[in-house]
């Protein structure tokens, strides 16, 4: 991850609390790229095993775990 992107993380720590922030997190990633230039549908489509697709995943489930424990 860029050291600019590591900044922003912390300035949002600080401001919001560790607890308000995603755990996961998404890297910048050469296939992101691909997918635009390639007019790809998804990264899912394009590299549905690469480590950008591997992140999105991640923080889906983070985002249906919040869901999931609202419900309860």
């Amino acid at each position: 991850r860029k050291s600019s992107h590591k900044g922003v993380i912390t300035i949002l720590k600080d401001k919001f609390g560790e607890s308000s922030i995603f755990k996961e997190t998404i890297p910048t990633s050469s296939v992101f790229e691909e997918v635009e230039l390639l007019k790809a549908a998804s990264v899912f489509s394009h590299a549905a095993r690469s480590k950008g697709a591997m992140a999105f995943r991640s923080v889906a489930s983070e985002i249906i775990s919040i869901f999931d424990s609202l419900e309860k």
